[in-house]
């Protein structure tokens, strides 16, 4: 987009002042386009990633709101509002964040004919209307259950009775607000192949 430099430094002193109050060494790159490599948009954004000590990635951003919008947004509340958004993906944890649930369920359920598993924070409206789809579409049915319910399963010892106490802990645990709920969504690949590809 085309902006000031000065624009740059605004948005991340506003992305500054929130992830400060949590980490102190936050690193964050500036760029902008000078004249015609610019294009003819005017305005600013921010992207904003996370990445854990297991090499998990979460992400969030935002761009200015055009003009014509009626809404203009500083590049201070901006860059606050971008960095609020990452905490909030970070909170909810899983494998994958929130922008990318559906991707990442799509590859499972195009995957070879074979089980597939993620673990994954709150499902996002989005999330839960795209597994009706593939529900509709492809005959893919996941099933959900409480990351909780699943560690219990897959222990040697584990019985109806605790599967089933783990996860009504689990979901008393999320709606008093304590934790995020993490859910494990299994599959069965359908083995989509290229119909177009030559066979040799």
């Amino acid at each position: 987009l085309r902006m000031n430099p000065g624009m740059a430094n605004r948005l991340v002193d506003g992305a500054r002042s929130v992830l400060g109050e949590f980490l102190k060494d936050v690193y964050i790159v500036t760029d902008h386009r000078k004249g015609a490599s610019s294009g003819k948009s005017p305005g600013f954004g921010v992207n904003l990633i996370a990445t854990t000590t297991e090499d998990v990635r979460y992400t969030s951003e935002d761009c200015s709101k055009p003009p014509t919008a009626g809404e203009m947004t500083t590049p201070e509340e901006l860059g606050e509002a971008v960095a609020r958004q990452l905490l909030e993906s970070i909170w909810q944890g899983g494998c994958v964040d929130a922008r990318f649930q559906s991707f990442a369920l799509l590859l499972m359920a195009l995957s070879p004919q074979d089980a597939s598993q993620v673990c994954l924070g709150n499902l996002t409206p989005y999330t839960i209307e795209f597994l009706r789809h593939m529900r509709d579409f492809l005959q893919v049915v996941f099933k959900i259950e409480s990351l909780e319910a699943y560690r219990a399963r897959q222990s040697e010892s584990a019985d109806a009775a605790s599967v089933a106490a783990a996860s009504a802990s689990a979901a008393a645990s999320a709606k008093a607000g304590d934790s995020a709920a993490l859910y494990v969504l299994s599959c069965k690949g359908i083995g989509y192949t290229n119909l177009s590809k030559m066979i040799r």
